[in-house]
């Protein structure tokens, strides 16, 4: 299963959520952009590849600008980690239609558990045909 995970202007926490995934969700790819514009490369290029894209995102106005590229997250799952627990932040970041929402703040553990269950129900899918 492939990954993406965008991570601009947090990349010390970008590097340490890979680094949670590659250990606690064996099997997951994880491929890492720094720009949006290298995230709407990826995603064009391997658009019938990606199963997850997470997008760490440092400040609302980034967010806004990654709203702009919804019609590229359309079949993937998104994993939208925010920059702060406002009420305007939390919904320009739903606009995304995401699979699940965590902030900058907390431990990242959340996001590592979900990235399990994405991965497991892939398997078993597989698995079932």
């Amino acid at each position: 299963m492939k990954t993406v995970l965008y991570a601009n202007k947090l990349e010390n926490i970008g590097g340490m959520l890979e680094d949670m995934i590659h250990e606690q969700v064996p099997g997951m790819k994880v491929e890492v952009c720094n720009s949006i514009d290298g995230l709407s490369q990826k995603l064009r290029q391997l658009l019938n590849n990606v199963s997850v894209v997470i997008l760490l995102v440092a400040f609302r106005d980034e967010l806004a600008q990654l709203n702009y590229m919804s019609p590229l997250f359309e079949n993937t799952r998104v994993v939208l980690i925010l920059p702060d627990r406002r009420k305007d932040t939390l919904a320009l970041g739903f606009r995304l239609k995401t699979s699940f929402v965590s902030y900058v703040d907390s431990d990242l553990q959340d996001v590592a558990s979900v990235l399990r269950q994405i991965l497991k129900k892939a398997k078993e899918k597989m698995q079932n045909g």
